[in-house]
């Protein structure tokens, strides 16, 4: 997160799917998904937040190309 003109603003990225392999960890499986999609592809997303305001300014989620 970081301040901006006296608010407080988050950004959060979002992944919708996880397809942990039996045996895998979590972090195991997201070095390998972060590293193969140049965009992101289409399970993930961002937000950004005014905590301040307690609204959310941007949603978006990636779109299958």
């Amino acid at each position: 997160g970081y301040e901006q003109t006296g608010h407080h603003i988050v950004e959060i990225n979002l992944l919708a799917f996880v397809y942990v392999n039996y045996g895998e960890s979590v972090s195991a499986y997201l070095q390998r998904v972060y590293s193969l999609p140049h965009d992101g592809g289409k399970h993930f997303g961002r937000v950004l937040i005014d905590l301040t305001e307690k609204k959310v300014i941007r949603f978006s989620l990636n779109a299958v190309a």
